[in-house]
């Protein structure tokens, strides 16, 4: 199961591919994510599970938190789940912040797309993030 959240407008096919390629060039985690370590930028980091897995959590968590942010039953648990990441082959964008949250991230985020080609993806992204200081 691909969980990508609304807070994301940047996230990309091309990102998005490369997650489910390496989830099985890494035979099929559990949980694998490009935020194990931060690498992306908050705002394209996605996470793939196993639905069974994500049942379990369902199923198991009492804590408010796992049960808010979903996914944290599984990272929290490297003893029971099979986890791996996905590091950004440019470097470490993980202090770049790209999410939706507020009025500020709109205007931050409106800015950056009018320095995007129209068919941009995220390497795009990471070097008009890089050209903007």
């Amino acid at each position: 199961m691909l969980r990508v959240c609304a807070d994301r407008p940047l996230l990309c096919p091309v990102l998005i591919d490369e997650l489910i390629d390496a989830y099985a060039e890494l035979d099929e985690p559990d949980y694998l994510s490009n935020n194990l370590p931060p690498s992306y930028p908050d705002g394209l980091d996605l996470e793939l599970m196993r639905t069974e897995c994500l049942l379990l959590a369902h199923d198991e968590s009492r804590d408010p938190y796992e049960r808010e942010h979903v996914t944290p039953f599984l990272y929290r648990r490297p003893d029971r789940f099979r986890l791996a990441g996905l590091i950004c082959p440019f470097g470490n964008y993980s202090h770049v912040r790209l999410a939706l949250d507020t009025p500020d991230d709109y205007e931050r985020l409106s800015a950056l797309v009018t320095r995007l080609p129209e068919a941009y993806d995220y390497r795009d992204i990471l070097t008009a993030v890089v050209l903007a200081g």
